[in-house]
């Protein structure tokens, strides 16, 4: 058995909602805008990349090194490569991603708009994901997928060096589109949880073959042959396919058979949509009983919890999604200092502060570490740490209902984040939560709502049940629980000094380096160690016969957790 920390720098197209073309929690900023604030501006590709660690915040950042191919602003010649600066990485066997953050691949292609960031001492894309316009074939993309043609038909800018425009060779087995020679049911779906699409019509194949169904699953318009041949496909048949839904977005169907290229007129429109981390077997990244006693601790940041306002809001967001979707997310009674640092085991909830603001436009977002575990053929991954971050730089309604003028409705955006712990990824239907944009258009004509739409509530459910019935048992992981009471946040009792088992005894305590446990019956047994303050410091598993060590730990007061069969208690433990 093997415990690993991985991150997937190489499933852009199948991590939805942490792929480089999430856009999480935004204001839109107008590209004459971005370009406008950019110190460079420049046509290049992605060629090399490393990983770094900032010792300052203790987060894993990435190197990539472009080779340019015309300038159009800071630059007066072109150099041979040209470093730019991202958020998250893989280093040391431990990752990090944030659902905001621009992470490319290698080879990926396009104009890089950068700003120079006088903390890290480098380029950095402007606006996070809006700093790039993806090039496909021959035409550039906006982060949202809106098609903008090619440079010359945007760039009001001479070029250093003039891009090099290349005619696509004719080819003699291109194919032609036929539109709506196909349909499809069903028309509205959530992807990601097994909802199978019946594409009918004719001249398919008798087998698939080299055929596929194209659908969108990043937001960046058809998959290509490789990602399409990822799905699950359940029936092929000359007139009849079935296939299961993807993570994605709202697309028409397209399917290349053995009559060529067929298209549909309608759009199927996804409403929900749950990232999967791959698609056949469908696989995810799992919440877990990180902490025995059901699942995650989340504390808020004294900032918010000394808002009456924001931390009304934010017990109110928690015990929907608690109630709603069944996940065993748990507040803490007593505030945290800790803020951005997803190692160190404080699930928080905090806004940013000076020297670590988030990128323009951006008005929240979702950070993860995930790690995997490995037990024979089986490799497990599931969800380590988690953290909110909100902007402070936005004026915050922390109501509800309909949002005042000018102001940024706080619980909506909360929704929106922390759909994402349950790896909701976005879509594109506006009026859904999970639409990217949060704030101004298009999002004031439904961001009154206060509650996940029917379908949201569906697809997270769908994940918590995942996570609840997993049988996958190694390096100490347990399935979610079910909150006993949902509507109570702070689960059942005010801190976790208040959840005492009085049927097991925990000795000597005060204690010096090593804990005993009386009342157990034989056999393995979990267990944390948490700080006053709820923070995870340990974890591990022993048999009744053994002792839990505090050796290393300064005096003071601590909480051990112990689960066997399901069964979770907390103990309050001095260390003299």
């Amino acid at each position: 058995m093997k415990k690993i920390t991985q991150l997937f720098m190489g499933l852009i197209l199948v991590l939805a909602p942490l792929s480089a073309q999430d856009f999480c929690s935004l204001v839109h900023i107008p590209l004459e805008q971005r370009m406008a604030h950019a110190d460079v501006v420049i046509s290049a590709k992605l060629m090399r990349q490393e990983c770094f660690r900032d010792l300052r915040d203790n987060r894993i950042y990435t190197r990539n090194f472009l080779v340019p191919q015309a300038a159009w602003k800071g630059l007066s010649s072109l150099p041979a490569a040209f470093e730019m600066i991202t958020e998250g990485g893989m280093l040391d066997g431990e990752g990090m991603s944030y659902t905001n953050t621009l992470m490319p691949q290698l080879g990926d292609e396009g104009i890089w708009l950068l700003y120079k960031d006088a903390n890290r001492g480098g380029f950095l894309p402007y606006a996070s994901l809006q700093g790039m316009l993806r090039k496909q074939e021959d035409a550039y993309y906006d982060y949202n997928g809106k098609h903008l043609g090619k440079a010359v038909d945007f760039m009001d800018m001479p070029a250093v060096l003039p891009e090099k425009q290349v005619s696509p060779k004719p080819s003699s087995s291109a194919q032609t589109i036929t539109a709506g020679a196909i349909n499809f049911s069903p028309k509205t779906a959530i992807a990601g949880i097994g909802q199978v699409l019946a594409v009918t019509g004719s001249g398919f194949g008798a087998t698939q073959g080299s055929g596929y169904v194209a659908l969108n699953p990043n937001g960046m318009g058809f998959s290509d042959p490789i990602v399409s041949a990822t799905f699950r496909y359940i029936s092929w048949s000359d007139t009849k396919i079935e296939v299961e839904i993807p993570s994605g977005f709202s697309t028409k169907i397209r399917v290349v058979g053995s009559s060529g290229v067929q298209e549909s007129t309608d759009t199927l429109r996804i409403l929900a949509n749950v990232s999967m981390r791959q698609y056949n077997p469908a696989d995810f990244f799992y919440l877990n009983n990180q902490n025995t006693a059901g699942g995650y601790y989340w504390t808020m940041h004294h900032d918010i919890r000394n808002n009456s306002a924001a931390k009304q809001a934010t017990e109110d967001v928690f015990r929907h999604f608690r109630c709603r979707t069944g996940v065993h997310y748990t507040l803490q009674n007593s505030g945290t200092s800790a803020r951005f640092n997803l190692g160190d085991n404080v699930q928080s909830v905090a806004f940013d502060t000076a020297g670590s603001e988030m990128a323009a436009g951006i008005v929240a977002r979702y950070e993860q570490l995930w790690s995997s575990c490995i037990l024979g053929s089986v490799t497990f991954y599931y969800v380590r740490s988690q953290e909110l971050r909100f902007s402070s730089k936005f004026d915050y309604y922390y109501g509800t209902g309909a949002v005042p003028a000018g102001k940024t409705k706080f619980r909506y955006v909360m929704m929106h984040e922390l759909g994402h712990s349950l790896q909701l990824g976005h879509v594109n239907e506006e009026g859904q939560t999970m639409h990217p944009v949060v704030d101004n258009l298009p999002a004031i004509k439904w961001n009154k709502r206060d509650t996940l739409t029917k379908e949201e509530i569906q697809a997270g459910s769908y994940l918590v049940q995942q996570s609840r019935n997993f049988s996958f048992r190694a390096c100490g992981l347990l399935p979610m629980l079910e909150p006993a009471n949902c509507n109570d946040v702070y689960g059942s009792a005010s801190s976790l000094a208040d959840r005492v088992h009085v049927n097991l005894e925990v000795y000597p305590n005060p204690a010096g380096d090593e804990l005993s446990i009386r009342g157990l019956t034989a056999g393995v047994f979990s267990y944390c160690l948490f700080s006053s303050e709820g923070k995870l410091l340990r974890r591990g598993t022993a048999d009744s016969g053994n002792n839990v060590s505090l050796q290393g730990l300064p005096s003071g007061c601590y909480f051990l957790s112990l689960n066997m069969g399901g069964s979770q208690s907390m103990h309050k433990v001095l260390k003299q």
